[in-house]
């Protein structure tokens, strides 16, 4: 639910109007696909500096496939299976969070989730908000 302000006109009243978008579905019908709790904790755990919670969500998808392509084709087609992104987010109509939650949620429970992480932080930095760079070989921040 959103709420939208607006101040009265020719008063210094504040009304609040609030806008249910129950309708109007952006997140995957599957609670668990937008669960991102496992990434932001190992990210908060592994590299709190790369202040990946400013990433913004179109890094998400090249993460997961730089991250994917370093592993084996067995690994990748596991992630796949679990992931099932066209099925757990087929609701979603814009960004890669849930595509991100899916495939955290495949990685963790293949015991890959904090490699992911490590080649996440070790590969970017995010110096301001939705505003995420490779980092620099031999640079420690």
């Amino acid at each position: 639910m959103f709420v939208i302000c607006s101040p009265r006109i020719g008063g210094s009243k504040v009304h609040f109007w609030a806008l249910s978008l129950t309708s109007f579905t952006l997140l995957a019908t599957d609670a668990r696909a937008v669960n991102t709790g496992p990434w932001d904790a190992a990210v908060a755990r592994q590299c709190p500096s790369r202040h990946f919670e400013r990433m913004g969500d179109g890094l998400y998808d090249e993460i997961i496939g730089k991250f994917e392509k370093k592993l084996s084709k067995q690994e990748q087609s596991r992630i796949k299976k679990i992931a099932d992104y066209p099925r757990r987010c087929r609701a979603e109509i814009a960004g890669f969070s849930c595509e991100l939650a899916v495939h955290v949620d495949a990685m963790r429970r293949l015991g890959l989730l904090d490699r992911f992480v490590a080649y996440g932080c070790s590969h970017y930095t995010c110096p301001d908000v939705a505003y995420c760079i490779p980092r620099r070989k031999g640079r420690t921040q």
